[in-house]
């Protein structure tokens, strides 16, 4: 029999039971400090109010670098336009610096206190040019012309985007215009820095590059850092974590305190990081004699990559009481040979044949059958985004063919039929969410192909079913 989580939660608390509070006290005076705050979000087509945050109080201290971690939907970016001041609490206080959010007075103080990152870049980039979407902050605060081509300067090297200066931001990845809006911020000099997903659009060495140059200038500023995020990853090198689930806060502390209780961690829908996740899986596999002595091995908790070898390595001598399950590698029985989706010698480039020409594909070949998973990896404008959008026709090739079930997506009259059959997820969803409620929007789809009421009405409730979404909606 397997351990359950309850008893490695046992086990991995009494570790922590003689920790002591490793909470980084930087100052006795608060940066950020919300005092139960409540908000809820109104609902003009139903009447009705949908509950964000209920009762959050959190207090973080000048240059500390706070994570505010929970699965979407779990109030974290309301959080982070409440303490912006972007949106006011229906019940409670927000205060920056001692300045009250409700105080109109204060808001453009605080917001120049605060500068926030959002999660999608495209809905704070406003200049035509990237060195001038940098500058654009600088010039509203008054700054010298020469200490703005400084910072703009400096602030793009810093984010790896000088040699982009002149182009436009739209001819920028999703991870690069993040970047951008990075750079604006630092170009303003705040005091507190909010990331809200400000790594979601990186790939993984992007992600831990800028979570590196976050750090370097907490350290050289002395910048507060609140990382809104549910990238365990990166929390994991916080001061300080809140874990937010249905708008309340369910657990806070150091990374310590919180990664040692793995299963309160994956119950809020949340991962544990990799290592972590290593090492507690194989818990289930020892006794609790086995892991009571792991515990007095590690009497802080397991949490560094260090701890986890060394508790791999104790676990490696102790016996198991269930052998690993053998994984095999069982090919889909509904796979075929035969393709579904074929790209021959597909060429792409944006703004072909000018002076800012962008080759984003060249020469790509491939296959891919019916039942297969396939990943397509690239790190930030590698030409990923592209290629998918070949695949359903919203982009025509220049030169090569894409094929869709022998259909060609150059061919007009195709494309109706290929969107049947190749659906596309865009990067942002909001791009594709246009109706006044979720049913509708469901519905979109279907009624383009004239499907039977019927027929739709079930397609639509299963599809409700498989992503869990709230049939009241």
């Amino acid at each position: 029999m397997k351990n359950s989580s309850s008893q490695i939660n046992k086990v991995t608390t009494n570790m922590l039971n003689s920790q002591k509070n490793l909470q980084s006290q930087k100052s006795s005076s608060s940066f950020v400090e919300t005092k139960e705050i409540v908000f809820s979000y109104f609902s003009d087509f139903e009447n009705n109010n949908t509950l964000a945050l209920n009762k959050v109080s959190i207090n973080t201290l000048p240059g500390q670098h706070v994570a505010i971690l929970g699965r979407n939907g779990s109030g974290k970016s309301t959080l982070a336009k409440l303490i912006n001041g972007l949106l006011l609490p229906d019940q409670g206080e927000v205060f920056v610096l001692g300045k009250n959010t409700a105080d109109e007075s204060e808001i453009w103080s605080i917001r120049q206190i605060c500068g926030m990152v959002f999660q999608n870049p495209d809905n704070q980039i406003v200049g035509t040019t990237v060195e001038e979407d940098v500058a654009f902050g600088p010039e509203n605060l008054g700054v010298p012309s020469k200490e703005i081509r400084e910072r703009v300067d400096l602030n793009l090297e810093k984010v790896g985007l000088s040699d982009y200066a002149t182009k436009a931001p739209s001819q920028l990845s999703g991870g690069q215009k993040q970047k951008l809006a990075i750079a604006g911020i630092l170009a303003m000099k705040p005091q507190c820095i909010i990331l809200d997903e400000a790594t979601s659009m990186l790939d993984p060495q992007a992600s831990k590059d800028l979570m590196t140059l976050i750090s370097e200038l907490k350290s050289e500023y002395n910048l507060t850092i609140i990382d809104i995020t549910h990238d365990v990853e990166n929390a994991i090198y916080a001061d300080y974590l809140y874990i937010l689930q249905e708008g309340e806060i369910l657990m806070q502390g150091t990374p310590r305190q919180v990664f040692s209780k793995p299963g309160k961690i994956l119950s809020s829908g949340l991962e544990l990081p990799k290592h972590l996740l290593m090492v507690y899986s194989l818990m289930n596999y020892y006794s609790g004699d086995t892991l009571r002595e792991l515990e007095q091995k590690f009497k802080n908790g397991i949490f560094t990559v260090e701890d986890t070898i060394k508790a791999i390595q104790f676990l490696k001598t102790q016996p198991q009481i269930d052998s690993f399950e053998e994984i095999e590698n069982k090919q889909s029985s509904n796979k075929t040979e035969n393709a579904i989706i074929s790209v021959k010698d597909l060429y792409f480039s944006y703004q072909k044949s000018t002076e800012h020409e962008v080759k984003a594909l060249q020469d790509i070949n491939f296959e891919i059958n019916q039942g297969e998973l396939i990943a397509i990896i690239g790190h930030s404008g590698s030409g990923k985004s592209t290629l998918v959008t070949h695949l359903n026709g919203l982009i025509v090739p220049q030169a090569g063919k894409v094929l869709i079930n022998d259909l060609s997506t150059d061919n007009k009259k195709n494309i109706p039929e290929i969107r049947k059959r190749v659906g596309l997820l865009f990067q942002y969803p909001e791009h594709q969410l246009f109706e006044n409620t979720v049913y509708e929007d469901i519905a979109f789809g279907p009624k383009q192909f004239n499907m039977p009421q019927k027929v739709m009405e079930k397609n639509i409730n299963e599809a409700i079913k498989i992503v869990n979404i709230d049939k009241e909606l």
